[in-house]
């Protein structure tokens, strides 16, 4: 199959999972649930920001030491998976309540240019995907917004094999890529142990910090450099650590903002460029100081 039929192929096939992956249609209160879970995700301001698909630079960057390439996205398809707890838990210090993740998975198509040292370009079609989890609690009744259904925790799901890596701004605040609160949840076997950002503990940062990043491969940073623009920062080594650094924007409009710690892409059938996303890590910049 071409690369352009498998990629046709693919787009109608999550264009069909939008609607089939979601909570079971014959609950109604689940599904009710979900779907307001959703406009959350999709309309509020924290969920808009949290769960953006702005990830990737609009000017060419290097992806590896040699290889510069540019990111054209042509098209995003979105789906869901939901599960959500029927049983009233302790959780939290909150006696027995719901909770609810849903995972929200994106996925990028378009061609990356990759660009020699004489500015020729050659172009590959491109696919990429992140996954990103929610996590509510029901701390409400039904007549509530959303349902009683609060926003609790974000998460970006990261592979195994994902870079560890930690951040330090000029003003003091350190925070690692990997999440610091733990949540165990006994009815969902695949994710019954997840680490996740509490939405109150999400570290701020101010306005113009210097940020560096610091672990133990060569990749790069996407951060947002001011307005919507998401720059690219590469790591280089110094002495046994991969490092890099830059300067906060003045002011964002965003609350949440993102970091995107970025792996490697893979050639896929000599023709097709694919990676996921490991890693999407939340910060706010607190444009009161």
């Amino acid at each position: 199959m071409s690369a352009f039929n498998r990629y046709v192929l693919m787009a109608v096939l999550f264009s069909l999972m939008v609607i089939s992956i979601s909570c079971s249609p014959d609950d109604p209160d689940k599904t009710t649930y979900f779907d307001e879970m959703r406009s959350f995700i999709e309309e509020s301001v924290d969920g808009r920001e949290l769960y953006t698909i702005n990830l990737y630079p609009e000017d060419s960057y290097y992806a590896d030491d040699t290889l510069r390439v540019m990111v054209h996205i042509d098209s995003t398809i979105r789906y869901y998976d939901c599960d959500i707890d029927t049983i009233p838990r302790d959780i939290g210090g909150f006696d027995q309540i719901l909770n609810a993740v849903i995972e929200i998975h994106d996925f990028f198509y378009g061609r990356v240019d990759t660009i020699g040292n004489s500015d020729t370009a050659f172009y590959h079609y491109m696919e990429s995907w992140v996954t990103r989890r929610a996590y509510f609690l029901k701390l409400y009744d039904d007549n509530y917004e959303y349902h009683g259904w609060r926003f609790w925790g974000y998460s970006c799901v990261t592979t195994a094999a994902a870079a560890v890596g930690e951040f330090k701004s000029s003003g003091g605040e350190a925070f690692s890529t990997l999440p610091p609160d733990t949540m165990y949840i006994m009815y969902i076997p695949h994710i019954k142990f997840w680490k996740y950002f509490n939405k109150n503990n999400v570290v701020i940062i101010s306005p113009k910090d210097s940020i560096v990043f610091t672990t133990d491969q060569s990749l790069n940073v996407f951060p947002l450099v001011g307005g919507k623009v998401i720059g690219s920062f590469r790591t280089v080594l110094s002495g046994d650590k991969y490092t890099t650094g830059w300067r906060l924007p003045s002011s964002s409009e965003a609350f949440f903002n993102l970091f995107i710690v970025d792996g490697s892409w893979v050639l896929d059938n000599d023709s097709t460029l694919v990676k996921k996303v490991d890693q999407a890590i939340p910060f706010k910049i607190n444009n009161s100081k």
